[in-house]
């Protein structure tokens, strides 16, 4: 009986990560448009269109301030090695512009992959900067 109980308690933990394992911890918004997933990535969305290096990011359904490194990268999702991140840093229920970031300059044209931390939880995204 002990062995089943230690099963249910196992399978009941485990079924919220069965549910979506490609979702997004929190969503998040660049420029107007929301981060989704794609066939390209199951661990990082995607922001469908370029976007302005001066556009807009947004996250929702996480409270606190958020953390964001944004690493220059390629149009898979990875970071090129050795690149300093520019960093953003802003409450939940606002936004921050891409350029208005710590180290005070605009982001070249290229992809990006970018870190969003909040509530405990990191978001991984990429998007291009046209």
């Amino acid at each position: 009986m002990r062995h089943l109980l230690v099963l249910f308690a196992i399978f009941t933990l485990s079924t919220g990560a069965w549910a979506d394992p490609t979702a997004l911890p929190f969503p998040v918004s660049v420029g107007g448009q929301q981060a989704a997933m794609t066939e390209q990535s199951t661990n990082i969305a995607y922001i469908a269109n370029p976007v302005s290096s001066g556009a807009a990011m947004a996250v929702k359904d996480v409270k606190g301030q958020i953390i964001v490194n944004i690493f220059p990268g390629d149009d898979k999702g990875n970071a090129k090695p050795g690149a300093q991140p520019f960093i953003l840093l802003f409450d939940a229920g606002s936004t921050k512009n891409l350029s208005d970031n710590m180290q005070g300059k605009s982001l070249p044209a290229g992809w990006y992959l970018a870190n969003v931390v909040g509530g405990g939880n990191t978001s991984r995204i990429a998007f291009q900067v046209k």
